[in-house]
């Protein structure tokens, strides 16, 4: 059952890319702000929260990852990310590292527990109100 409580939605024109804000979550597996991100002042976090070089080939700046699937290496790496017991990409619609980057962005900026990116409105709507179909709680 998932818990979670909508601070508020964005929207960023001319992108078009929709963010729901996450408040409060519970049965959240990872943890999308770093202790060094809290650390940091509004204007550096702005720029660098989220991002560690190191993951992505020491490039300097956040790589676009024009990609739509992902090596999972075997069927037994595969359930475990599908079952969420392991944090992973498997196909660019679901997650991929750029918009992990992005999401964490946001949630350091806006001081919350997470954020979810998705592509349009309708999308957003949909995603909080098919989760409290399911025996979730949205909290607006």
């Amino acid at each position: 059952m998932w818990y979670f409580g909508v601070s508020r939605c964005l929207y960023f024109s001319p992108n078009v890319i929709f963010f729901l804000i996450l408040s409060d979550i519970l049965h959240l597996k990872s943890n999308y702000m770093s202790t060094e991100d809290n650390k940091r002042r509004f204007d550096t976090q702005r720029i660098h929260a989220g991002y560690h070089s190191q993951e992505h080939n020491n490039s300097v700046h956040v790589p676009i990852y024009q990609t739509a699937a992902f090596d999972l290496q075997s069927t037994e790496r595969a359930g475990r990310l599908m079952r969420f017991e392991e944090f992973g990409y498997t196909y660019s619609r679901m997650a991929n590292p750029t918009l992990s980057v992005l999401e964490q962005r946001v949630v350091a900026l806006d001081g919350a527990v997470g954020a979810i990116a998705l592509a349009s409105g309708m999308s957003a709507v949909s995603y909080a109100l098919l989760n409290a179909g399911e025996g979730g709680r949205v909290i607006a």
